[in-house]
């Protein structure tokens, strides 16, 4: 997810590096990932500006598109075209990493409970941690076990398994 802020005209690095930090308290962005949070100027964000919103929720994502009509002395936007709502949020990218590691230990012959204890654990690893990370263009490694466990048989290496790029 890409996050766009507008700013004043004359802010600068120091308070973009602010806004930065907001954005990852916020839970909303990490502050490592520099490509994730770009800034534009409010001349940038002025009247005649079009913009989309993009709400990707639990189970949903709403879209619409909005024309900026004045932005003084208030802000006023239309409506460019009707909303948009489609099945398609978080909860399906879980259940999707879910089958995906449900399948990836059942193929590597582990008994039931340790596929069951090795899912729950790596599912919840990837919602907590990786999935807000993951784009499918890099690898990540998420805990499924403790750190001294390997298994070669399901890919473990230090209580880990690497997702590949497209899961």
């Amino acid at each position: 997810m890409d996050i766009i802020i507008a700013h004043p005209n004359g802010w600068g690095t120091r308070e973009q590096a602010f806004l930065r930090r907001a954005a990852a308290t916020s839970g909303f962005a990490k502050e490592t990932v520099d490509t994730q949070i770009r800034f534009v100027t409010e001349a940038e964000a002025s009247s005649g500006i079009n913009f989309a919103v993009c709400d990707a929720g639990g189970s949903t994502v709403d879209t619409t598109l909005y024309t900026v009509e004045k932005d003084s002395p208030k802000l006023q936007l239309s409506e460019k075209c009707v909303s948009a709502c489609v099945q398609s949020g978080a909860i399906f990218i879980d259940k999707r990493a879910e089958s995906y590691l449900r399948h990836h230990f059942e193929s590597a012959g582990l008994s039931d409970e340790r596929v069951d204890e090795y899912v729950t654990t790596g599912l919840q690893e990837f919602k907590v941690k990786e999935k807000l990370r993951f784009n499918g263009t890099t690898e990540l490694r998420i805990k499924v076990t403790s750190a001294r466990t390997r298994d070669e048989r399901a890919g473990i290496r230090s209580g880990t398994l690497k997702l590949p790029r497209r899961a």
